[in-house]
C-alpha cells in the first residue's frame, strides 16, 4: 500500500512537470505569435475573434454532462462507456453547431458584429471538431500521463501560430485568426488518435449512461 502511494507521489510530481512544461511553452508561442500578428491585423480583429467564443463556450458550458470526468475519477475500467460517451458528445457537439449557426444572427445584432455574421455561424465548427477527439484522451489524465497532454496543446498552439501568420501575410482579417483556431482543435483532435491506441465507434446504447448521472450531475 505504501508503495502504491509513493509511485502515485512520483506520477503526480512527473506529471505536474510536464504540465508546468505546457502552460510555459504555449505562453511562449503566444508571446511570439500574438506581436507579430498585432502589427499585420487591426485590434477590433482581435475583439471580433473573442466575440465569437462567447456563444460557443457558453452553450458548452452548460451541456456539458460530465460523463468524462466521472470515468477519470471511477475506480473501475471506463471501457464499457467510452463507445456512449463518444457518440453522444458528437451528437451534442453537432446540435450546438446547428443552434449557432441559426442564432448567428441575433448574436451579430446584439455585438453590432454584422459583418462578421458568417464567423459567428460557423464559430461552432470549434466545437463540433472537439466532439470528434478520441474519448480515451480521458487515459491522459486518469493515468497521470500528462506528457500526452503537453504534446497534443503544443502542436495546438504550433498549428495556430503557424496558420494565422501565414495566412495573416495575406489577408488582413479576422479570418486568419478563425483559421488558425480551426487548425488548433483539428490537430488537437487528431493528436488524441495518435496518443492513444483505442479507436472509438458508434454506439447509441445510452443507457447504460445512466449509472453515471449519480456522479456527473454534480459535475
Amino acid at each position: 500500500k505504501i508503495g502504491n502511494q509513493e509511485g502515485a507521489l512520483k506520477k503526480s510530481i512527473h506529471g505536474g512537470k510536464w504540465m508546468f512544461l505546457s502552460t510555459l511553452f504555449q505562453q511562449t508561442i503566444s508571446l511570439v505569435s500574438f506581436p507579430i500578428l498585432a502589427r499585420m491585423l487591426l485590434p477590433e480583429d482581435f475583439g471580433i475573434i473573442s466575440l465569437l467564443f462567447v456563444e460557443p463556450n457558453l452553450l458548452n458550458l452548460i451541456t456539458t454532462v460530465g460523463f468524462e470526468f466521472t470515468l477519470i475519477q471511477s475506480k473501475e475500467n471506463p471501457k464499457k462507456y467510452l463507445n456512449e460517451a463518444w457518440t453522444l458528445n458528437i451528437l451534442r457537439t453537432a446540435a450546438l453547431f446547428i443552434i449557432i449557426f441559426f442564432s448567428a444572427p441575433l448574436i451579430a445584432g446584439f455585438f453590432h458584429l454584422e459583418k462578421a455574421i458568417w464567423a459567428i455561424r460557423l464559430s461552432g465548427i470549434f466545437l463540433f471538431i472537439g466532439g470528434f477527439a478520441n474519448v480515451a484522451k480521458l487515459y491522459f489524465f486518469k493515468d497521470i500521463d500528462f506528457k500526452k497532454i503537453f504534446i497534443r496543446d503544443a502542436l495546438g498552439s504550433i498549428f495556430y501560430a503557424a496558420i494565422s501568420i501565414s495566412l495573416a501575410v495575406f489577408y488582413k482579417s479576422f479570418w486568419p485568426l478563425f483559421f488558425g483556431y480551426i487548425g488548433q482543435y483539428f490537430s488537437g483532435t487528431i493528436i488524441t488518435y495518435i496518443l492513444h491506441e483505442y479507436r472509438p465507434r458508434l454506439s447509441f446504447k445510452f443507457g447504460k449512461l445512466k449509472e453515471l448521472i449519480g456522479y456527473s450531475k454534480w459535475i
